[in-house]
C-alpha cells in the first residue's frame, strides 16, 4: 500500500512537470515525460503525449495515442474528450461526437465540459440549433463563461442578431484580461459584434469607430486588424504579404523623449510593396497612438509571398521594444 501511494505520488509530480513542459511548448520533453508515465503504466501518460503532438502540429499522432490510451484505459474521460477534439479538428465530426459520448458514458466525467465541446462540434457541423440546445444544459459557470463564444456564433446564425449583440456587448466589458487565451477570445468575440453591427445596419462609419476603439484597448489583434481590412476593402491582384520590421524616432519635442529616444515594432502587412506597406502601418500608428507621434521608418523586411485574397492593410502588430539611447 505504502509503495503504491509513493509511485501515485511520483507519477502525479511528474505529470505535473509534462503539463509545465506543454506550457513552455518544450515538447519533445514532455514526449519523454510521458514515457516514463507510461512505463509506469499512469494514464496521465497519453494525455501528456497528444498534447505534445497536438503541439508539433501532428494531430494524427495525437489521435493515435489517445486511441491507445482509451484501449488500456477505456473509463478515463479526459483522455475519451481529447480524443474527440482532435477528431473534429480534422474534420472527422462523426468519430468525434462518438468519442464525446463516449466520455459521457465514463464514471466521474465533468458532463458540462464534454457538453461544451459537443457544442462546439455542433457548431462546426453548421447546426446553430444543437448548438444551444447542448448550452442550455450547462450549470458551471466556469463552463458557462467560456461558452459565451460558441452561443453567440450560434445566436449569430440563427438570425438572433439583436440578441447576439447584446451577449457579446455583456462578454466585453471591463476589456481583454492578460492571459493570452482568454485575451484572444475577447478578441474573436469584439470582431464577431463589428460584423454583427454591419448586419444590423449600423453605418461602415459607425462600424468603423467601434473597432477602432476595440482596437486601442486590444492593439495586436490579428481578428481586429481583419475586420478593418474588411471594412476598409482595397484588393488589388498584385498584393502581397511582408513582415515589417519599423524603427519609430521619438520626436526631440516629444515628452516622451526624457525616457525613450525610440522604438522597434514588428508588423504584418497585406500591400502592393514594402512601400506601401509603411504608408499602411502609419495610417494605422496614427490612429491607435494620436498623442505619441513616431517617426517611422522600415528597419527590416521580408517578403512572404503572394497574397492577392487578403484585403490591404495591417494583419498584425507587435507591441513596441523601447529603447533609451539613440543607436
Amino acid at each position: 500500500m505504502f509503495v503504491e501511494s509513493l509511485r501515485r505520488k511520483r507519477c502525479e509530480a511528474l505529470l505535473r512537470r509534462g503539463y509545465a513542459r506543454v506550457r513552455e511548448r518544450a515538447f519533445d520533453s514532455a514526449l519523454e515525460i510521458a514515457a516514463q508515465l507510461e512505463s509506469q503504466r499512469f494514464s496521465g501518460a497519453f494525455e501528456i503525449a497528444a498534447l505534445a503532438h497536438a503541439g508539433k502540429g501532428d494531430l494524427d499522432a495525437a489521435v493515435a495515442v489517445l486511441r491507445r490510451g482509451v484501449e488500456v484505459a477505456p473509463d478515463v474521460w479526459l483522455n475519451w474528450q481529447l480524443l474527440g477534439n482532435y477528431l473534429s479538428d480534422l474534420g472527422r465530426y462523426e468519430d468525434a461526437e462518438a468519442a464525446y459520448n463516449r466520455a459521457l458514458a465514463c464514471p466521474g466525467c465533468s458532463t458540462d465540459s464534454v457538453r461544451l465541446n459537443l457544442a462546439i462540434l455542433a457548431n462546426r457541423r453548421d447546426r446553430p440549433a444543437v448548438v444551444l440546445e447542448f448550452l442550455d444544459e450547462l450549470h458551471d459557470p466556469k463552463v458557462v463563461a467560456h461558452a459565451r463564444e460558441v452561443r453567440i456564433s450560434s445566436l449569430r446564425a440563427l438570425g438572433k442578431l439583436a440578441e447576439a449583440l447584446a451577449l457579446a456587448e455583456s462578454a466585453l466589458e471591463g476589456g481583454p484580461l492578460e492571459e493570452e487565451m482568454i485575451r484572444a477570445e475577447w478578441e474573436r468575440i469584439a470582431a464577431t459584434a463589428a460584423r454583427i453591427r454591419l448586419a444590423l445596419k449600423e453605418s461602415p462609419a459607425e462600424v468603423r469607430a467601434w473597432v477602432h476603439d476595440a482596437l486601442r484597448r486590444s492593439p495586436t489583434s490579428a481578428a481586429l486588424f481583419r475586420v478593418m481590412r474588411e471594412l476598409d476593402s482595397r484588393r488589388s491582384p498584385a498584393t502581397r504579404r511582408f513582415e515589417i520590421t519599423v524603427h519609430g524616432a521619438i520626436p526631440l519635442r516629444s515628452p516622451k523623449r526624457q525616457e525613450v529616444a525610440g522604438f522597434y515594432s514588428t508588423y504584418t502587412v497585406a500591400a502592393g510593396s514594402s512601400d506601401q506597406g509603411l504608408q499602411l502601418i502609419r495610417d494605422v500608428e496614427a490612429l491607435l497612438e494620436p498623442g505619441d507621434p513616431a517617426n517611422l521608418s522600415i528597419d527590416d523586411v521580408k517578403d512572404l509571398g503572394p497574397a492577392a485574397d487578403e484585403p490591404l492593410g495591417v494583419m498584425w502588430r507587435s507591441g513596441r521594444s523601447y529603447y533609451e539611447r539613440d543607436e
